[in-house]
């Protein structure tokens, strides 16, 4: 199975998120990683920054961004 995105979002003009989904050595594999746009402009280029994670603590990743969006939500918006 080659990448399969399934999600993205631009995270700075030159830069983008994906969520991806792949496998390796028999297992499923979820990827969160960072994009990069080079200045040659070919095609975006992976960076060491992400997360990837076995299908199986695919629930717990989960958990993890829904306790974030709970604390995030009753934070109160910075003032510049």
């Amino acid at each position: 199975m080659d990448d399969q995105i399934v999600y993205r979002f631009s995270h700075k003009p030159d830069e983008e998120v994906r969520f991806s989904i792949h496998e390796y050595r028999g297992s499923i594999y979820v990827d969160v990683r960072t994009f990069f746009q080079p200045k040659d402009g070919d095609e975006m280029k992976a960076t060491r920054k992400g997360l990837t994670l076995r299908r199986d603590f695919f629930d717990e990743l989960k958990k993890g961004i829904l306790a974030c969006e709970k604390t995030v939500s009753k934070l109160e918006p910075v003032k510049v």
